[in-house]
């Protein structure tokens, strides 16, 4: 009897400890930077998360990103200016296209 009780506990924490670490499914955005050597890095903010990846040759992924809506934030360099796009949505287990970002020169 004593066996089966330490089996039943053993099985019972084994299932909560399962249950605890739940997988979350996350998705991801990807897009491009025109012109491509304007920028280095883009921002992703969102109500929970704030995101960050380098850009390479014009172009930017972001993963692991919580499903929901967020704000892309391209940090541009002289002489162009900061870019933003805004209402991005983001699905569980999916990629955004957030597309060609054109960034606009600073006035002078």
């Amino acid at each position: 009897m004593k066996k089966n009780f330490i089996a039943l506990w053993f099985i019972v924490v084994a299932a909560l400890l399962l249950l605890a670490f739940k997988h979350e499914r996350t998705g991801s955005v990807k897009g491009s930077v025109n012109p491509m050597d304007a920028a280095s890095q883009v921002w992703l903010v969102s109500a929970v998360d704030t995101l960050r990846s380098n850009i390479r040759n014009g172009m930017f992924e972001i993963t692991g990103v919580k499903p929901g809506s967020c704000r892309l934030i391209i940090e541009a360099m002289a002489p162009y200016k900061r870019t933003e796009r805004t209402g991005l949505e983001v699905y569980e287990g999916q990629e955004t296209h957030a597309g060609e970002i054109y960034l606009e020169q600073q006035q002078q």
